[in-house]
């Protein structure tokens, strides 16, 4: 592989994007199966359907302009998938195991936020107004879920502060 143009480095780092959010939606609904708290069950089942969204989104940007779509490996988010499936591992209290959950998903998250906000960067600045659009509106969705994560996270860690 040789990236010897920004437009070049765009669409790679789209399918790096790409292949992140399928690997994300399925540890996402695994880690659903994980947690013990109902409303991060239901959240984290949520932002896998969410997952699947923005993969139709990305899928959209490639057709429009006519790129190939070539699934590759994330190195990024195997690495933290790797570290998230430790953690849950590790962690002996549901409420703890809970913590661990949200803590790794924002992880994960904040890698998408910020592939979403160069990949919108990157397209408005290629001319590719369409889809830096989409990456805007892409960036928006994941940086609720991560507002979403930090009050689920309040409500757990409190809960087992005041238990301690």
């Amino acid at each position: 592989m040789h990236l010897k143009t920004m437009n070049d480095l765009f669409w790679e780092e789209m399918r790096d994007l790409y292949t992140a959010e399928q690997m994300l939606g399925n540890e996402l609904s695994k880690l659903a199966a994980e947690a013990s708290n109902g409303c991060l069950k239901d959240s984290l089942q949520s932002f896998a359907n969410d997952s699947q969204k923005q993969v139709e989104r990305l899928r959209q940007a490639f057709m429009m302009m006519g790129q190939p779509l070539e699934v590759e490996e994330c190195k990024g988010m195997e690495g933290l998938i790797k570290q998230a499936d430790y953690m849950v591992e590790h962690a002996a209290d549901p409420e703890v195991k809970d913590a661990a959950i949200i803590s790794e998903v924002q992880k994960m998250k904040h890698y998408e936020i910020a592939a979403y906000s160069n990949m919108r960067i990157f397209a408005d600045k290629l001319g590719m107004q369409n889809i830096a659009s989409m990456m805007a509106d892409a960036l928006y969705d994941e940086q609720k879920i991560d507002n979403e994560l930090t009050s689920l996270a309040v409500g757990i860690i409190a809960s087992k502060a005041i238990a301690a």
